[in-house]
């Protein structure tokens, strides 16, 4: 079957006025993307050591970073207990963090869960001794701002060397 020459035109305005279209609304979703807040969950930091003193510490960890994402511009960061409570919260990133001990120094690591895709990426890892632990969580922060916000403000406190958490995590002992 053939087209007359009219036809033929009016379909090809068509998709021609198609493409503008998808690119118009791809353009606008990706313009919001970056505009809209990120919400930002924090889940506690599992205890993969033999101590289970550290399960509080966990916790605290918890807190403390996302109190750091805080400062980041259009994010809010919270604390929840799952990632079903993430999820219920709306929010568009998971952080999961680990506790670990080897040859009695301590490392905190994390990943991090671009929500709802489940996407997984590393996020930062830290280590030194146990007096450190409050510290190392600038290392993790720095690691989440850089994947969240590539040109993030930084939080006004930040340890440059794990000489200078040490001597914190010394002073509170």
């Amino acid at each position: 079957m053939f087209f007359s020459r009219k036809q033929a035109l009016a379909a090809a305005g068509v998709v021609v006025f198609g493409g503008f279209a998808f690119y118009y609304w791809q353009s606008a979703r990706l313009k919001r993307l970056a505009v809209e807040p990120q919400r930002i969950a924090v889940l506690r930091f599992e205890n993969q050591t033999s101590d289970p003193g550290l399960d509080p510490v966990g916790a605290a960890l918890a807190v403390s970073l996302a109190e750091r994402l805080s400062s980041l511009d259009r994010t809010e960061a919270f604390v929840a207990a799952s990632s079903g409570e993430a999820a219920g919260r709306r929010a568009t990133l998971l952080v999961h963090g680990r506790i670990e001990e080897s040859n009695g120094l301590f490392r905190l690591s994390s990943s991090l869960e671009r929500l709802p895709a489940r996407e997984f990426e590393a996020a930062g890892s830290a280590q030194g001794p146990r007096a450190a632990l409050p510290a190392l969580v600038d290392p993790i922060s720095d690691g989440i701002r850089s994947a969240v916000r590539p040109k993030g403000k930084l939080a006004a406190l930040e340890f440059k060397t794990l000489e200078a958490a040490v001597h914190l995590g010394r002073s509170l002992e």
